[in-house]
């Protein structure tokens, strides 16, 4: 052999083994990053974290060496290279999946801050306003009352705008006198421009928005917070009647009461209908149904519900008809018995055909079939019992091992952006910790309060009678002895 080339295969020897000796490096720092991932989210069980320490560990005692020594044989090299490309792809995917996890729970925890959004309103035909400097040296007119964020509003308007403020004392005169040009300016919350769109369904076509005052107004914490792996603990679940981002209040359409028991494993489903009659403390014990208790806020709702069934609403969690959708999807779809043949047209311009029996349900499909009334005698009552049906399904299937394994990634994606919850942090964490250390084995029961249906004015239809589900008392002290014997058991 002829000294050049053997020079050339020493170079190309030297240069082999730089590249193991970089590529080491490499999988040294993704190795500490994998583990660093797991510690700061600190959702796995002691054991198991022990394990993946150790399981990482003996790879890198097994794999370094090799790449990184330069007395080592090249073929050993090349398994090594070989073997630690495939962990660093590994252990890759393992750091987005926990980045992803940790973007959830920031996503869907309540921080200390909200935003609160306030629309400024003119008439269409009002040529004098398209934007909010149009309206200095005006006077805009609001309810008079206090809530969240208003004053923050107010203040804006006379600050930046040299707008002053003046009050009406109901919401319907505000919006009749706005159209009849007996004021010019009305400034509505997202909850008002819901109740007014109620009121009167044309108000968005016979006004205009001049422009949006947004302000950050500090969270109210209604937690009352419990041990989730040893104490039991009760969840409001709030469906909003909504397809936009789950930070919109809405009607609440769906009010199930989630009763959890982690040490005994025993779960209590209690739906609520939509229009049973509440009382809210926020409006001086005001009476209405509980479905318009969604367009104040979620904790107007936690609060009725909890004089109702007088028990404390530890949690709330809020989502609404894309959130189903996201999560029966990223299952892989959900078994949902129907006692009868139903024939659907959704608003999608499908048409859903559910059998008598169990039926194997995609996203819309499942949401279709929860929102369904007119087909049932006992209208509500029997929307309730499916909604549950839905919801059982999805926490069986949710929380099996196979599924969480195959479709970890999916059900966050399909999540975020789409529910919110006061649970923090740490609360959530200790809750999928218990689960990875039991997969499984929940025992999961329902039960549906029912009252007489009735007419009358509330506080949301002033002027007009609504219907309205009157309480049963008696099913309602049944309903509250069996949610307390689920906590005990």
């Amino acid at each position: 052999m002829s000294r050049g080339s053997e020079r050339s295969n020493l170079g190309s020897i030297g240069f082999f083994k730089q590249f193991t000796q970089f590529w080491g490096a490499l999988f040294t720092l993704v190795s500490v990053a994998f583990i660093a991932a797991l510690v700061y989210l600190d959702v796995l069980p002691i054991k198991l974290m022990i394990g993946a320490f150790a399981f990482v560990a003996v790879l890198w005692i097994l794999t370094f060496p090799a790449l990184y020594l330069i007395k080592i044989k090249k073929s050993r090299k090349i398994i090594a290279l070989f073997f630690s490309s495939l962990m660093i792809f590994l252990y890759g995917t393992g750091i987005y999946y926990l980045t992803g996890t940790m973007s959830f729970l920031n996503g869907v925890t309540i921080g200390e801050n909200q935003e609160r959004t306030f629309e400024i309103l003119a008439r269409a035909d009002d040529m004098r306003y398209s934007k909010l400097k149009d309206i200095a040296d005006s006077t805009v007119y609001t309810v008079d009352g206090d809530f969240e964020g208003k004053a923050e509003a107010e203040e804006e308007l006379g600050d930046k705008y040299q707008a002053s403020v003046d009050y009406y004392e109901s919401l319907p005169d505000l919006g009749t006198d706005l159209l009849n040009k007996s004021c010019n300016l009305i400034m509505l919350s997202d909850q008002g421009k819901s109740e007014m769109l109620d009121i009167s369904p044309n108000f968005d076509r016979e006004t205009k928005v001049v422009g949006k005052i947004k302000v950050k107004v500090k969270a109210k914490d209604i937690a009352k917070r419990k041990n989730v792996t040893k104490e039991s603990y009760n969840v409001l679940v709030s469906g909003i009647d909504n397809d936009n981002r789950i930070s919109e209040n809405g009607r609440s359409d769906v009010n199930m009461i989630v009763t959890v028991n982690p040490v005994a494993k025993n779960i209590l489903l209690t739906s609520i209908p939509r229009d049973y009659r509440i009382y809210m403390k926020k409006f001086s014990g005001a009476s209405d149904k509980l479905t318009h208790t969604g367009l104040y806020g979620v904790d107007t709702t936690a609060e009725a519900v909890e004089d109702l069934l007088d028990l404390d609403v530890n949690y709330y969690v809020k989502v609404n008809y894309a959130t189903v959708r996201q999560v029966v999807d990223a299952i892989g779809g959900v078994e949902v018995y129907s006692d009868r043949y139903l024939h659907l047209d959704d608003e999608s311009g499908d048409t859903y055909v559910y059998k008598k029996g169990t039926n194997l349900l995609g996203g819309n499909q499942a949401l279709r079939f929860a929102r369904e009334r007119e087909s049932y005698e006992e209208g509500d009552i029997h929307r309730n019992e499916n909604q549950q049906a839905v919801m059982k399904a999805i926490i069986e299937k949710a929380t099996s091992s196979k599924t969480i394994l195959m479709n970890y990634g999916s059900i966050l994606r399909g999540l975020e952006g789409y529910m919110a919850t006061n649970m923090n942090e740490d609360e959530i964490k200790s809750i999928i910790k218990s689960e990875l250390t039991d997969f499984g084995g929940w025992k999961i029961e329902t039960q549906n309060l029912t009252g007489e249906g009735n007419s009358d004015v509330l506080y949301s239809t002033p002027g007009d009678y609504a219907y309205v589900m009157e309480q049963d008392e008696d099913v309602i002290r049944k309903a509250r002895a069996k949610i307390m014997k689920t906590m005990k058991n």
